[in-house]
């Protein structure tokens, strides 16, 4: 039981990474997809 719970904290952990990897990417498209459209 107690290896379930540190598996899934875990997975809560690395599932939360992901989460803000994904938004920095998106944010970091979304600033060069504006300076390309500044510029071109």
């Amino acid at each position: 039981m107690l290896v379930n719970l540190v598996h899934l904290h875990y997975i809560y952990i690395f599932t939360d990474l992901e989460n803000k990897v994904i938004d920095d990417w998106l944010l970091i498209s979304a600033i060069l997809i504006r300076i390309n459209k500044h510029y071109y």
